[in-house]
Formats: structure tokens, sequence, C-alpha cells
């Protein structure tokens, strides 16, 4: 007499704990990025650039229109100017 058992459960352990979930396939940065098209990753560099250089041009303009003052005393504390001390 034949023994007639299911092939797929052969290899298969029963799991020990059933609330334990299996970790997904997880990928790395640079293969995520590498996996979208490339016109997406172009577009994404480009606005990434963008947002950069109108960062340095906001930040230049804000130090302009409010410049340092020097008086530290909105703080509460007062913050040294230099802390390191050159001797020649």
């Amino acid at each position: 007499m034949k023994n007639h058992t299911n092939p797929k459960s052969k290899n298969t352990a029963p799991n020990p704990n059933p609330n334990l979930v299996s970790e997904p396939n997880r990928k790395g940065l640079w293969s995520a990025y590498k996996s979208i098209s490339p016109r997406t990753r172009i577009l994404f560099g480009t606005i990434s650039m963008v947002v950069a250089t109108a960062g340095l041009y906001i930040s230049d303009y804000l130090e302009e229109k409010y410049p340092d003052t020097g008086d530290n005393s909105g703080l509460g504390v007062i913050v040294p100017s230099s802390t390191v001390e050159k001797s020649l």
C-alpha cells in the first residue's frame, strides 16, 4: 500500500510560535532607489537640487534681513562669541 501524503507538506516544519510573523524581504536603500524608473530618479534628483539651492538663497536673504546684533539677552543665557583662544 502506497503512502499518500501531500508533497507540499513534506519539507515544512510546523510554526513553533503562530503569533510570530516572519519579516518581509527588505531592500537596501540603494537597491530600492535603483528599482525606481530612471525618469523618476532624474526628477527626484532635480527637485532635490532645486530645494537645496532655494534653501541657500533663503538663508542668505534671512541673514541679511535679520543681522546678528550680538545681543544674546533674548536667549536667557550668555553665549560666548568665541571659545577658542589662539596664541601665536
